[in-house]
């Protein structure tokens, strides 16, 4: 397609220069979309997937703190998606304010989902106050470090257009991915310590064999420590990934927000998973819910 002849070419090396202006806006918001809206479909698909469960769960539990937590975690987390999926794609007035409102989103939807294994830690550890009280404080941490976030965020109008695009990110944004993915660690060793317990392998190497694999551990707690190892590892390889793609100063910042959808998303459908798991009492491959004393104790906690 040939460029406009009337006017020069100012940047010969942008592809987008050679391309009328409304097939342009196309074809970037095409890579927004791409990323953007997977990111929000596949969310919507596992909410729609895993309503049975909910239901299931709303029925055999009590209407407590934890599911009020669940559910809560789930909408804002859909409302993060939903208005950051309009700035990275639509045409807006005030970039700033949209902005905000998908920062401050982003502030609470991560520590309402880290505030899910933290209930657990409550539970789990109840009367312990020192591990109680610590993990506590890591949430607020978590909550205090997210939800700065749209204040060191900047964003502007490209030109006269209505597309928006981040100016600039500093780094203390990154400091919320950092706590976040740093209490997820410590909530997953405490509670993988604790499961251990359970294990009738004797000696340090017994231990580490359940540790690792779960082996000597009840069913129950074998599927609990499984389902945290695939959560950590899981969410925090894309927290590490977040976190380069969001301070690397060779990035440039409008790349600087494509990673935090995916991740606040997968981060929320994982936890979300084990937290269904763990209240449904998950059916095992032996034909029914099976569970030892502390599952049971984790799992029908007032709390958890």
């Amino acid at each position: 397609m040939a460029a406009n002849s009337t006017f020069p070419i100012l940047t010969p090396d942008t592809p987008l220069a050679y391309l009328p202006r409304e097939v342009g806006l196309q074809y970037q918001g095409g890579g927004y979309l791409s990323l953007a809206v997977l990111s929000f479909q596949a969310f919507i698909w596992d909410i729609l997937s895993t309503i049975p469960d909910d239901v299931k769960m709303v029925r055999v539990s009590k209407f407590g703190l934890p599911v009020v937590t669940y559910f809560f975690s789930r909408v804002i987390t859909l409302a993060y998606l939903s208005i950051s999926t309009i700035y990275q794609v639509a045409p807006l007035a005030n970039c700033r304010h949209v902005q905000i409102a998908s920062g401050t989103l982003y502030g609470v939807s991560v520590p309402a989902t880290a505030a899910l294994f933290i209930l657990r830690i409550v539970a789990v550890f109840h009367g312990n106050r020192v591990v109680v009280n610590s993990f506590l404080f890591a949430w607020f941490l978590t909550l205090g470090c997210s939800i700065i976030v749209p204040f060191y965020i900047g964003t502007t109008n490209i030109g006269p257009t209505k597309r928006c695009i981040n100016t600039d990110v500093g780094h203390i944004a990154g400091v919320g991915t950092i706590v976040n993915t740093l209490t997820n660690l410590l909530v997953f060793i405490a509670l993988s310590w604790r499961l251990t317990l359970n294990g009738t392998a004797p000696g340090l190497a017994g231990r580490s064999q359940s540790l690792i694999h779960g082996t000597s551990l009840p069913i129950m707690s074998k599927v609990l420590l499984q389902s945290g190892q695939i959560f950590y590892l899981t969410t925090v390889s894309f927290n590490i990934l977040t976190l380069v793609m969001g301070i690397a100063p060779s990035i440039s910042p409008t790349f600087h927000g494509i990673f935090p959808m995916p991740n606040v998303a997968l981060e929320n459908v994982m936890a979300c998973r084990v937290f269904r798991a763990l209240r449904l009492e998950v059916d095992t491959d032996e034909g029914g819910p099976q569970e030892d004393s502390f599952a049971k104790k984790v799992s029908h906690s007032s709390i958890v």
